[in-house]
């Protein structure tokens, strides 16, 4: 059996700036800032070392500090969750990703979404 983690938006998933705008609104709660969130890219980073970049880039006192860190990704899985239940929100798979899970639901794979913010969660193909 082989185990495959991966991540979501822009990979499986296009949210259309969901996380963006989530992450933004939950540094701006716990940290008073969002730092130079428009011109910073977040491909290839964990939830975390956004969070930890964005505050270093704006000066700030937490961007060290594990509590803060965890605080501001505890609070945009909330942000997250109200962004992607919006009426106008748009989310759409990645081409392929549908054929691809039905290849991969046919052999002995083991799929799962691991975020850095949140527990890995069970496996999930889409509807």
């Amino acid at each position: 059996m082989k185990l495959v983690l991966f991540d979501i938006d822009g990979t499986l998933l296009w949210t259309d700036g969901a996380g963006r705008r989530a992450i933004q609104r939950a540094l701006v709660d716990e940290a008073g800032t969002a730092g130079p969130i428009d011109r910073y890219r977040f491909d290839g980073k964990t939830d975390p070392q956004i969070v930890q970049d964005l505050l270093s880039l704006a000066g700030h006192a937490g961007a060290e500090n594990a509590a803060v860190i965890q605080a501001v990704c505890r609070r945009y899985v909330d942000h997250l969750r109200t962004e992607l239940e919006r009426p106008a929100q748009t989310t759409r798979l990645m081409a392929g990703i549908a054929d691809c899970w039905r290849r991969s639901s046919r052999t002995r794979l083991v799929a799962g979404r691991w975020s850095a913010s949140s527990r890995a969660t069970s496996p999930r193909g889409p509807s």
